[in-house]
């Protein structure tokens, strides 16, 4: 929306529930995982029907602002 361009930091990475995901969000879990801002679980998923936490929201808000 504001046109931030991140940087590429991360290879992708596939998760164990890729499938879950919607696939209008697909590219950008890639886009935004790959420029560091948001990550998968420890468990190598990355739990798309899951409430996202406080913390969750709070780390992604923080990562975009630092962008």
């Amino acid at each position: 929306y504001v046109g931030i361009k991140l940087e590429e930091e991360l290879e992708y990475a596939t998760f164990t529930d890729m499938r879950q995901i919607s696939d209008y969000a697909q590219s950008a879990v890639q886009e935004l995982y790959c420029g560091g801002i948001i990550n998968g679980m420890s468990n190598d998923t990355f739990a798309p029907l899951d409430t996202a936490t406080r913390a969750m929201a709070a780390r992604t808000i923080y990562a975009l602002l630092m962008v």
